[in-house]
């Protein structure tokens, strides 16, 4: 029956805040119990639970693991690719993505392309990526200018004999030697190549003639060959605009097939880059021959285990993903990312926030529950709903960590494939088994934040109760006559 005492309105108030109360009071204590479990002292034991999960059913040692290269460090410049001296600064790796560093890389290329001519590609150190280059120039780069400073310049009086020198004079003056066919334009060819040809042709055959010059000494020496100020003009702009642009389109395009090796350097960097300054990287000397020298298979798949798990939490499935070396272990890693990611640092930082906000907001309700009760009913109120939140956790709590006691037996062997006991038999011991193992390494962190939302629950009925009590027991004082 409704207290006679109160409103409508503030029975309604309190049935809300009750109910609102115990679902923050609820989702708060869920938070916190997660940001415990996957804090510094237990998270890096539950990433070795999930990686032993990942790798279950392999060799004694996980053979997909390769020894890291010491590509970069997370401090200064990144270079995108070994001996191309591309670099990006840590302030832009983080968000860079394959893409962008394909187009930083074309175009780096086409600016030594452009200023250092035939000679460009002595700057790599990479062999077969200058080979693949210096074919990409004969093939692509070479036409591509050709075609475009035609398009530039041809029209500006070089196919229709307005700009025609008066060769043949230059022929009798020095027989055998090359002439200048037209005005403005440095360039010269023998005189058969002159001698009964069109005029366009006259023109192409010049403009190929730039074309050479600009490939064998770079920018500096197609502008040597301008005397002229309309085609000087004509050829800074050919050469900023459509020139460099189409070079740079086929070097972008050249990269592509390196995208997944680029895409595996970004990805080592960028998870170095994040450990970087919070730990030192667990990996460092994971793979060195002192720390596996004289182990057996299954203590060196143990500390192998233990290093990418520390990895793992550190920055997560990317940070693990970065120093497999084979398909099939990355394959793996991929399809737990999720599991891995939940369980990392940056997760734990995100549970303990929402922790922090749902349990600022529940406190906030029960206030509310409390001042809309009268009596004993403002503890008892919410006493019950603590109660009703956390004595559940509370309850698989217990039961939970009972079966710590079972995890040195299960993880003393691990559950057979499906395979091998069915579909139905793995999901029951993988279950046990995991239940087992991540207790053994949670359990009591977990203890706190469920233990105190129940114990506090717990410790306002019990205070509700003792109130009645002593309400009932106590002597009655009696008035004077």
């Amino acid at each position: 029956m409704r207290n006679p005492g109160r409103s409508a309105w503030q029975v309604d108030v309190a049935w809300a805040a009750a109910l609102l109360a115990w679902v923050t009071a609820a989702a708060a204590t869920v938070l916190a119990a997660l940001a415990f479990a996957t804090g510094p002292a237990t998270g890096p034991t539950l990433q070795a639970v999930v990686l032993e999960t990942v790798f279950a059913g392999g060799d004694a040692a996980p053979p997909a693991v390769a020894r890291p290269a010491p590509t970069y460090d997370g401090r200064g410049p990144f270079e995108l690719w070994p001996g191309t001296g591309v670099s990006v600064g840590e302030a832009e790796l983080p968000g860079l993505t394959v893409g962008e560093a394909r187009a930083r890389l074309a175009t780096a290329f086409a600016d030594r392309r452009m200023a250092d001519g035939a000679g460009w590609t002595a700057s790599l150190a990479d062999a077969p990526l200058a080979t693949e280059f210096d074919v990409l120039e004969r093939a692509v780069l070479a036409p591509l200018a050709e075609a475009e400073l035609g398009r530039a310049l041809l029209r500006l009086g070089l196919d229709d004999g307005t700009r025609a020198a008066d060769w043949p004079t230059q022929a009798a003056r020095n027989p055998g030697q090359p002439v200048q066919p037209l005005v403005g334009v440095f360039v010269t060819l023998p005189v058969d190549q002159v001698q009964g040809v069109g005029t366009r042709a006259v023109g192409e055959r010049v403009v190929a003639g730039l074309a050479a010059r600009l490939a064998e000494g770079g920018i500096e020496a197609a502008r040597a060959a301008m005397g002229n100020a309309q085609l000087a003009a004509a050829l800074e702009a050919a050469l900023a605009g459509p020139v460099w642009q189409s070079w740079r389109a086929a070097m972008a395009a050249a990269w592509v097939a390196r995208d997944e090796a680029l895409g595996r350097r970004l990805t080592e960097a960028q998870a170095t880059l994040e450990v970087t300054g919070r730990a030192v990287d667990p990996l460092a000397d994971a793979w060195s021959g002192v720390d596996l020298e004289g182990a057996t298979p299954e203590e060196a798949r143990e500390r192998t285990l233990v290093a990418l798990a520390e990895r793992a939490h550190a920055g997560g499935s990317a940070a693990v993903l970065a120093v497999l070396a084979t398909p099939e272990a990355r394959a793996r890693v991929e399809a737990a990312g999720g599991w891995i990611d939940a369980l990392d640092d940056r997760a734990q930082r995100r549970y303990a926030t929402w922790a922090w906000v749902a349990g600022i907001v529940a406190a906030l309700l029960l206030v509310i529950v409390a001042l809309a009760q009268v009596g004993r009913a403002r503890l008892l109120v919410p006493g019950l709903v603590l109660s009703l939140a956390a004595g559940p956790l509370a309850w698989a709590w217990w039961w939970w960590q009972a079966r710590a006691e079972d995890a040195a037996a299960a993880a003393a062997q691990v559950p057979a494939n499906a395979l091998a006991v069915g579909l139905p038999g793995a999901a029951r011991a993988w279950s046990g088994h995991l239940i087992a193992a991540s207790a053994e390494a949670s359990a009591a962190a977990v203890a706190y934040p469920v233990l105190a939302a129940a114990g506090l629950g717990a410790v306002l009925l019990l205070t509700t109760l003792l109130a009645a009590f002593w309400s009932v027991v106590r002597p009655r004082r009696r008035g004077r006559f």
